[in-house]
């Protein structure tokens, strides 16, 4: 069930920022709007305009969940059940989820 929820949250895009390009999110993130470090964190994670990158992904969405963004930490919280670019940790990934 979590699976399937995280993956309803990496294909979640809102409006406001969807169409926003690359640099007014970086501004965004950098600004502490915690839904832009989550959109940044899911193109990076897909690719999406950007090289493909766990890494950055997990930047971003980590950002985004120290600025009490919930997707960003249910994103970051699958990214710790699945093992995916972190080492999987349950541990970890319930202290996302919960957060």
């Amino acid at each position: 069930m979590r699976f399937l929820l995280t993956v309803v949250l990496f294909s979640m895009v809102q409006i406001s920022w969807a169409s926003q390009s690359l640099e007014e999110l970086e501004t965004g993130c950098l600004d502490k709007n915690g839904d832009a470090c989550f959109q940044l964190g899911s193109r990076y994670l897909k690719g999406k305009g950007v090289t493909a990158s766990s890494k950055k992904a997990i930047e971003y969405y980590r950002k985004g969940c120290e600025l009490n963004d919930g997707s960003s930490c249910w994103a970051l919280g699958g990214l710790y059940e699945m093992g995916e670019g972190v080492n999987q940790s349950f541990l970890e990934a319930r202290r996302y989820y919960e957060k």
